[in-house]
C-alpha cells in the first residue's frame, strides 16, 4: 500500500477552498495556493539546496502557516522535516541537531540567537529565515560577539524571498511506502535524553482515518491549532488529518486564550487542547458569556484533567473527550464517543478504528 499526495489532490478538487488560516491576521491560503507554495519549497530543497532523498531539515520556529506548507514541501521533495522545540535553550537542542543530522536549517526570526549559537561550531548549512510572532520580539546576538559574528556570516534569505525565486511549477509528491519518513519529533525526554521518533506517511494515514471515525472528521471542519507543531499534539490533532480530508486550519501561532475564544465563538468546529489550555480559557472573562454555536467536538489529552474542570465546561454544555495516545503510535490510540464521555467522565474510552491495546501486569 501507498500513500499519495493527499494535498494535491484536494488542490485539484477544492483550489479555492481555505486551506490555512493565520489566526491573528485573518490571511487565508486557499489549497491551491498551498499546493504551489509548498511546490517552491520542494523545488528549492532539491534544485538549489541540492538535497538528496532522506536529507533532514531542522525547523526551529512558531506555528505558521509557512511551517505546515514547509512540512508538505518536504513530503513532495522525500526530505525528512526535524520539528524542533523552541521553548528549548541552545544547550539542550545542540545534542538534539546533533542526533539528528541536519542538511539545513529553518529558523524563525525570534529565534536566530538560537540558532547562531547552535551553528556556530557546526559546519555551515543552507537556511533560510521565517517572520515570527506578530510581536515577538527576536534575542539579537549582539554585534562582535561570536553568536552574532557567526549570525552575520550566515546569510540566509528571507523565506517568501527564496519561494519568489522558484518557478511555481506545481510538484505532485511520487508515491511513498507507508514505511517512508516525513518527519521527526523528538520526545520530552522525561526518562532519559530526548528521543527521535520517526514519522511515517503510513502513520500519517492511519491517524487520519482514526480521526475520521473518533470525531466523524469531514471537510466541512474547521480546526484550530492551538498547540505548537513541534509536538505530536500540533500536528497531528488534527492538523494534517483535516487537510487530508480538505477542510480548514486555523493557525495559532502561540496559544492566547482570549483568541482562542473568538475563534471558538465564531467559525471553528473542532478543537483539541491539554488540560492547561481548556483551564486557561475557562478563566478568561469572556468565558461565562461565551457561546459555541458551531462547535462539534472538544478534545483533549496530555495529561489528568480534573474532574472540577470537566465539570466547569460541562455546564456549559460541552462535553470533552479524552483521549490517550503516544508520539510513537502517530498518536490517536484511545478516544472515546460523547456518550462513553459524558457517562464515564476522564475515561479513554476503547482503542480506535485499527489499534490494539492489551492490559499487562507490573
Amino acid at each position: 500500500m501507498y500513500v499519495v499526495d493527499w494535498l494535491h489532490k484536494q488542490a485539484q478538487h477544492h483550489p479555492d477552498k481555505p486551506a490555512l488560516v493565520d489566526s491573528a491576521s485573518g490571511e487565508a491560503r486557499s489549497y491551491r495556493e498551498l499546493d504551489e507554495r509548498a511546490s517552491r519549497f520542494a523545488e528549492l530543497l532539491v534544485e538549489r539546496w541540492r538535497l538528496a532523498p532522506g536529507a533532514r531539515v531542522a525547523m526551529l520556529a512558531a506555528n505558521s502557516p509557512d511551517y505546515l506548507e514547509m512540512l508538505y514541501g518536504c513530503a513532495k521533495a522525500g526530505i525528512v522535516m526535524v520539528c524542533l522545540n523552541w521553548r528549548l535553550p541552545a544547550v539542550e537542542l545542540a545534542p538534539i541537531v546533533d542526533d539528528a543530522q541536519p542538511s539545513a536549517f529553518v529558523c524563525g526570526e525570534e529565534f536566530l540567537a538560537v540558532a547562531s549559537a547552535l551553528l556556530q561550531d557546526r559546519p555551515a548549512l543552507p537556511g533560510l529565515v521565517v517572520a515570527g510572532a506578530p510581536g515577538a520580539r527576536e534575542a539579537r546576538p549582539a554585534p562582535g560577539t561570536p553568536a552574532g559574528r557567526h549570525r552575520e556570516s550566515l546569510g540566509w534569505p528571507r523565506y517568501e524571498a527564496a519561494l519568489d525565486a522558484s518557478s511555481g511549477r506545481i510538484v505532485e509528491m511520487p508515491q511513498r511506502s507507508m514505511d517512508d519518513a516525513w518527519y521527526l519529533l523528538y520526545t520530552s525526554g522525561t526518562t532519559g535524553k530526548p528521543k527521535g521518533v520517526i514519522q511515517t506517511y503510513g502513520m500519517a494515514f492511519f491517524n487520519a482515518v482514526h480521526a475520521m471515525l473518533a470525531t466523524k472528521l469531514s471537510g466541512d471542519d474547521v480546526l484550530l491549532a492551538a498547540l505548537p507543531f513541534f509536538h505530536t499534539g500540533g500536528l497531528n490533532l488534527y492538523a494534517n488529518p483535516v487537510l487530508f480530508v480538505g477542510g480548514t486550519v486555523v493557525v495559532m501561532r502561540q496559544f492566547e486564550a482570549g483568541e482562542a475564544l473568538r475563534w471558538l465563538e465564531t467559525q471553528v468546529t473542532q478543537f483539541l487542547g491539554v488540560p492547561a489550555v481548556y483551564l486557561f480559557i475557562a478563566q478568561h472573562p469572556r468565558f461565562a458569556d461565551a457561546r459555541f454555536a458551531r462547535m462539534r467536538h472538544w478534545s483533549a489529552g496530555g495529561s489528568p484533567m480534573p474532574m472540577a474542570l470537566l465539570e466547569t465546561w460541562a455546564a456549559k454544555g460541552v462535553t470533552i473527550c479524552f483521549g490517550f495516545g503516544m508520539t510513537e503510535t502517530g498518536p490517536i490510540v484511545f478516544l472515546p464517543d460523547e456518550a462513553t464521555a459524558r457517562a464515564k467522565p476522564g475515561s479513554v474510552g476503547k482503542p480506535v478504528g485499527t489499534m490494539l491495546a492489551r492490559v499487562v501486569d507490573a
